[in-house]
């Protein structure tokens, strides 16, 4: 049985899929150009890229290491021991002489041998690898949460990077815009100061008209001069963003098509759900480290075990000699039983840390949905402001006809036609303005939802 509320959900999803064709082309391939070349992307990745080789590195912890080693010893004086050889031989070399009636048996003379060896070399091979150690588990378990970070820091960057990329796209058409009404507005003064001179001549006005149309054009030629230069800074921070030359060109589009805006629009945009995790994610991997080094804190719990071997050759005078190789092999164990304190208070600062991130979890959480909130709020001001300017704009071509046809005829003040005049002008910019900053929210809505689609 379908339900209202399946045909609503279907009613939605086909609203939003409608919005969703409706972006621009050239917008999105922008985008995907930002994604390729903006050099803060690729800091951050460069930064991803680091921590998967810690990762890496993390993981040998578990694996054999071997290194060379090499000994070279020069000698003299220190502890000696003491080797009275004659006084125990020699009696015994005599008897034996006496015995056999010869010189066989030589006297010995007592002797001392340094502890320190001389001329003594040791090269040797030690591999030891960690049997237990739960201390490698955390870390190789933190490089993981780090990479997590990394990842929810660039999905984080490049949603951010829509946003601008959308803002300031839109930002430098609205300039282009109002640059296009000024000029509209220069071509209706100067109409006026032809009518002027036309009148002025023919006797039926004052000087006043013709000199209050020259001023009016004078100042709507200022304005075209310093929208120039903005025009000009919105083309450079746009193509700054895109890592290109800054006055490379922009292509635009033509909004004259959907500068009537559907009054379906915005509630489809509004309904869609919430899907930003990206920065709950990191601070839910910084709430996990913390835990993870109060593991590795914690005073006293774990011991490490250690084996090793040594494959080596020592010997004096650089000789290899058939007792020269040797090898030795061992387990070691390391377990802290006490130590002031030490590693008690290294855990309770751990554990403070945990509650530090907690708390920064409800924070971001907190702040997120405000954020959407005011996000939510913005969009559906900035789109009945638009309409409502919309709906003024036929009413101003309309009164600004009238207003001429009167002029024309001589039954109407310069000033009643000049006041028309900047009013149509003034209404089309904040059309424009409206409908460029309607974009900007919506940018602004969907980088708070999460809702464009990033790999």
């Amino acid at each position: 049985m379908i339900t209202k509320t399946t045909i609503a959900f279907f009613a939605l999803a086909l609203m939003i899929s409608t919005v969703a064709k409706a972006q621009s082309t050239n917008l999105d391939a922008y985008i995907q150009e930002a994604f390729k070349s903006n050099e803060n992307l690729k800091q951050h990745s460069i930064e991803l890229e680091k921590s998967l080789y810690a990762l890496k590195e993390a993981k040998t912890l578990f694996l054999p290491a071997t290194t060379l080693g090499a000994n070279y010893m020069l000698a003299q004086g220190g502890r000696a021991i003491s080797l009275p050889l004659g006084d125990l031989m020699n009696p015994v070399y005599n008897t034996l002489n006496n015995l056999t009636e010869s010189q066989q048996f030589k006297p010995l003379s007592n002797t001392s041998e340094n502890l320190n060896p001389t001329n003594f070399y040791d090269v040797k091979l030690h591999t030891s690898v960690d049997l237990y150690n739960k201390q490698n588990n955390y870390h190789k378990k933190i490089k993981e949460e780090q990479i997590n970070i990394h990842k929810s820091n660039i999905a984080v960057y490049k949603r951010q990077l829509v946003k601008e990329v959308k803002t300031a796209w839109f930002h430098y058409q609205q300039l282009l815009q109002e640059r296009g009404i000024y000029q509209s507005a220069l071509e209706m003064i100067c109409e006026s100061l032809r009518i002027n001179e036309v009148l002025l001549k023919n006797g039926r006005i004052h000087e006043t008209p013709v000199l209050r149309s020259q001023t009016e054009r004078k100042g709507i030629e200022n304005l075209l001069v310093a929208l120039e230069g903005k025009i000009k800074n919105a083309k450079a921070y746009f193509n700054f963003l895109l890592n290109k030359p800054l006055d490379s060109e922009i292509t635009v589009d033509d909004f004259s098509s959907s500068i009537q805006l559907s009054p379906q629009e915005l509630p489809a945009f509004q309904l869609s759900s919430p899907n930003n995790s990206d920065k709950l994610d990191i601070a839910r991997s910084f709430t996990r480290i913390a835990g993870l080094q109060y593991k590795m804190d914690k005073p006293g719990i774990y011991p490490t075990i250690t084996t090793f071997i040594d494959l080596g050759v020592q010997d004096f005078s650089w000789k290899v000699k058939k007792g020269s190789p040797y090898y030795v092999a061992g387990i070691n164990m390391k377990w802290d039983i006490f130590t002031f304190g030490r590693n008690k208070y290294r855990a309770v600062q751990s554990e403070l840390g945990i509650k530090q991130t907690q708390s920064q979890y409800h924070v971001t959480q907190q702040r997120i949905e405000l954020e959407e909130r005011e996000s939510e709020t913005l969009c559906e001001t900035t789109f009945k402001n638009y309409t409502t300017t919309v709906s003024q704009i036929a009413l101003a071509e309309k009164y600004y006809s009238d207003q001429l046809k009167i002029y024309k005829e001589g039954r109407l003040l310069y000033i009643e036609l000049l006041d028309a005049q900047n009013q149509l002008t003034q209404i089309r910019i904040r059309r424009s303005v409206d409908f460029m900053s309607y974009q900007i929210a919506k940018a602004e809505f969907e980088h708070r939802k999460a809702l464009y689609k990033i790999d």
